[in-house]
């Protein structure tokens, strides 16, 4: 039975959006970004082992969950869109899936906004509306297929080589919110927070650049997987390792810069560390406090500790 207008919740602003399943891993994934506030929690959907779905352009937000519910059923994801086409003011809406087997599927309504289109190509579904160029899919597709790396940074990639169209970008209207979700081939499987943890989940909510900001914080979402690496290393030699790993990544990050000022002082290296902790206190003023705690908190009679100890005084007294 149709549901009333008023308890219907919908998403019509500009989407552009790609979801896909990795051939490599079989993890799922999905990146989005939208003229909307926080589109991140409001177009696609993920669930580990089972697929990625996405739902826009005035589609009822529970379809997402429909759709991976019926994946998990084991239908196809041609047979999962379908069902959902068929349901109410569907006509007016976008939908694309993808499952564990098979392509992708996508459906966009004869009466979606203008000018809208998606474009599936194996496991990979591209998909927008309101464009203001008709060629948005197939740039999305082709970004993703020619990118290296995870399935995160490959979707966020698909991203930023749309951000290349148009006068303005993708969406006549420009663009407020962008988000990327990434889930493991395994049923079931949840977050653990450990340094390889296969699950991301990155948004920026509001922004005049969003996709480009999506972009920084998946390097800062690295950089931080080898700091908890560091935390969970055997040694100060693969502690500091994984600290400078984490700085190439993301050179000059807040947390980053003052760990690696400080895991070098402890590491023995009071020339190099000096310069990194006053690097590090011109973007986060609390350095000097954290190398602090950091130099009591070290074993007793740790020779590197008294450099990093020496190292705060100097500041202190400067």
């Amino acid at each position: 039975m149709p549901r009333s207008r008023e308890r219907r919740v919908t998403v019509t602003a500009m989407t552009l959006s790609i979801i896909a399943r990795c051939e490599e891993t079989g993890r799922f994934g999905f990146a989005v970004a939208s003229c909307v506030l926080a589109v991140g929690t409001r177009i696609g959907a993920a669930r580990a082992g089972v697929g990625a779905v996405a739902v826009q352009d005035g589609g009822w937000l529970h379809w997402r969950d429909a759709l991976l519910d019926l994946l998990d059923r084991g239908l196809s994801a041609a047979e999962a869109t379908a069902m959902i086409a068929l349901a109410d003011d569907a006509p007016a809406s976008q939908l694309a899936a993808v499952g564990p087997t098979g392509n992708a599927s996508a459906f966009t309504g004869p009466r979606s906004t203008p000018v809208t289109g998606h474009l599936v190509r194996g496991s990979a579904s591209a998909q927008a509306n309101t464009m203001a160029v008709p060629d948005v899919p197939e740039t999305l597709l082709s970004a993703f297929e020619a990118a290296d790396g995870p399935l995160e940074h490959r979707l966020v990639a698909a991203l930023l080589a749309a951000d290349t169209l148009g006068e303005h970008g993708p969406d006549y209207r420009g663009r407020q919110s962008a988000a990327v979700r990434v889930v493991p081939a395994e049923r079931g499987r949840t977050p653990t927070g450990d340094a390889d943890d296969p699950h991301v989940d990155l948004r920026i909510d509001d922004s005049a650049h969003p996709t480009q900001d999506l972009a920084r914080l998946l390097d800062v979402h690295r950089a931080h997987r080898h700091l908890i690496a560091a935390g969970m290393a055997h040694d100060d030699d693969e502690r500091l390792a994984h600290v400078r790993r984490a700085a190439q990544v993301a050179h000059g990050e807040r947390v980053v810069a003052p760990l690696l000022g400080i895991r070098t002082a402890l590491a023995g290296d009071a020339d190099t560390a000096r310069d990194l902790l006053r690097e590090a206190a011109r973007v986060n003023p609390a350095t000097w406090q954290w190398a602090a705690r950091s130099a009591e908190r070290a074993a007793a009679g740790d020779p590197g500790a008294d450099v990093l100890a020496e190292l705060v005084r100097e500041a202190a007294s400067s």
